[in-house]
């Protein structure tokens, strides 16, 4: 997870979360290899390739919000109060 990206409010620091996914993948070339092609940062370079294969995308919020929620089994309240 990447750490959470500082921001100023009145004078104050404070840290905003980052919410991203993770993907894992496991690549037949040596990683020191792909280190060395993608000029040192790898992540970029794999987002780079993604979004070529992929195509550009387009922001459509009224879609992001109408799709269904995410079926969460236990909520973090939940599990507290289980473990009390």
């Amino acid at each position: 997870m990447e750490i959470s990206q500082p921001v100023d409010f009145a004078g104050k620091l404070c840290y905003k979360p980052c919410v991203q996914e993770t993907i894992t993948i496991r690549p037949t070339i040596p990683k020191a290899e792909l280190m060395k092609k993608s000029g040192g940062n790898l992540n970029k370079w794999i987002n780079g390739l993604i979004e070529q294969a992929v195509g550009p995308r387009s922001l459509d919020w009224d879609a992001h919000f109408k799709r269904p929620r995410r079926k969460v089994r236990f909520s973090a309240d939940e599990l507290r109060k289980a473990s009390r």
